[in-house]
């Protein structure tokens, strides 16, 4: 018998996931309901997010109904903000499995957070202190600009391999920038 193994380009970049990053954060926390909708995801069970970069650290806690940055004498934190950075966590889905050496984890940007590290940390608890996600967000894909979602190299705190995961997580530069500070200029 003779086998022909024909080696295609296109078999080369077939992905290699597509599942979320963070199934307990993307979960439906009841039964889906008739219309195939999710009334409670998880992710609005979050009520502590913690946010660690090179240079600082913020924890912001939901108070009665508010989101409130605790370092800050509880000072208010817009809550799209954080609804859009929990939504987009939740969103992100697992493609692509990249390197596990710590060596390289600085090519992606996802290195443990440090003086020099440019990786950005985000921790997502309940209430109860129940861990959502957790999740080192490192540089953006240049090659999935084909893609509307684009791509995040990311990896979870403790565990050795980085990932491509599909999706764009926007968070602000440093943590004081969680707060509402800037005025919204309206063109007339």
């Amino acid at each position: 018998g003779i086998a022909t193994i024909v080696e295609s380009r296109v078999g080369s970049d077939v992905q290699l996931y597509d599942e979320p990053m963070f199934p307990k954060l993307a979960a439906c926390a009841v039964p889906v309901g008739a219309d195939g909708n999710c009334s409670h995801p998880r992710a609005n069970d979050a009520a502590r997010i913690t946010y660690r970069t090179a240079t600082d650290s913020a924890v912001i806690e939901l108070k009665d109904g508010v989101w409130r940055y605790v370092q800050r004498n509880n000072y208010p934190v817009q809550a799209g903000n954080i609804r859009s950075a929990v939504a987009a966590i939740a969103a992100l889905r697992r493609l692509e499995p990249k390197t596990d050496d710590p060596k390289r984890y600085v090519n992606l940007g996802v290195e443990d957070i440090s003086p020099e590290s440019r990786s950005r940390e985000v921790t997502i608890e309940t209430a109860t202190g129940e861990k959502l996600a957790s999740v080192i967000i490192g540089g953006t894909s240049d090659t999935m600009t084909f893609d509307p979602l684009g791509g995040t190299y990311v990896r979870v705190p403790g565990e050795a391999r980085a990932w491509l995961a599909r999706g764009n997580v926007a968070l602000p530069p440093s943590a004081l920038d969680w707060m509402e500070r800037q005025i919204v200029h309206v063109p007339g």
